[in-house]
């Protein structure tokens, strides 16, 4: 699912999770639909109900790929 999840992120700008997750139920069926998305039924019902705060705990490691260190 946190593949999934990174996906829909990686789509749109990289937006935290308060603004992820309303998109979600638009952003699952439209990636499934254009081939991105390869989930059953049951499992493209889990992101789409995550709550902002957890989506933000999964994404963590994800975003610490991009700050930069150094100069």
């Amino acid at each position: 699912m946190i593949e999934a999840l990174v996906i829909c992120w990686a789509v749109l700008p990289g937006p935290v999770g308060k603004r992820l997750a309303p998109m979600m139920p638009v952003l699952v069926p439209l990636l499934r639909r254009d081939g991105e998305l390869n989930l059953t039924d049951a499992e493209a019902v889990l992101p789409m109900r995550m709550s902002a705060s957890t989506i933000v705990r999964k994404l963590a490691p994800e975003r610490a790929k991009l700050v930069l260190l150094g100069r």
